[in-house]
C-alpha cells in the first residue's frame, strides 16, 4: 500500500516521484518515454523520466492510470489529478479531507484526514433513493396550441 498520495483537482496529469517508482522496484525499462514537459505553479519546466501505467485501487474500485515519472523532492509519493477523479466519478472535497464516487448501488467514501486513519480507508452507505431521483412537481398547464405556437419556445 501507498500512502501520502495527494489528490489534486488543479493537476491535469497523474504524477509519481522516482523515490516512489524505486521502491515499487521499477526501472528506466518500465517507462514510455514522453515528449512534453510539464510546467509547475512557479512556471518551471519539469521534464518527466517517462510515463508508466499503474493500478490504482480506492475501496473496491481498481483503475489502471498513467503516471508521470518525475525525479524531484516531495513529502507526496504520487499525485492525483482530474483524469483520476473523472474515472472514479469522484466529487473530492478539500475542505473535509474526503472523495466521495459511486460503486454499483452505494457511495464510497475515502477519508484523507490523519484523525480517520483508525477508521477503515473507506466506507460503503446504502444510497438513498430519495437522494439518488430528483422529483419535479409539475404542474401541466395549458395545452400548446399546434397551429398558433411558432416554436421559439417559452414567452413565444
Amino acid at each position: 500500500m501507498v500512502k501520502r498520495i495527494m489528490v489534486d483537482q488543479g493537476s491535469s496529469v497523474e504524477i509519481m516521484y522516482y523515490s516512489l517508482f524505486q521502491k515499487l522496484g521499477k526501472t528506466q525499462a518500465d517507462l514510455i518515454p514522453v515528449l512534453s514537459h510539464l510546467i509547475g505553479l512557479n512556471a518551471t519546466s519539469v521534464w518527466p523520466l517517462g510515463r508508466i501505467r499503474m493500478p490504482v485501487t480506492a475501496g473496491p474500485v481498481m483503475v489502471e492510470v498513467d503516471f508521470l515519472v518525475i525525479d524531484l523532492p516531495s513529502t507526496y509519493n504520487a499525485i492525483l489529478g482530474r483524469t483520476w477523479l473523472h474515472m472514479l466519478e469522484a466529487v473530492p472535497s478539500s475542505y473535509h479531507q474526503m472523495q466521495k464516487f459511486p460503486y454499483e448501488d452505494n457511495v464510497v467514501e475515502i477519508r484523507g484526514d490523519p484523525l480517520h486513519q483508525n477508521n477503515t480507508s473507506w466506507q460503503k452507505s446504502r444510497v438513498d433513493p430519495e437522494l439518488a431521483t430528483h422529483k419535479l412537481n409539475v404542474k401541466l398547464g395549458n395545452k400548446i396550441n399546434s397551429s398558433t405556437y411558432n416554436g421559439s419556445g417559452p414567452g413565444g
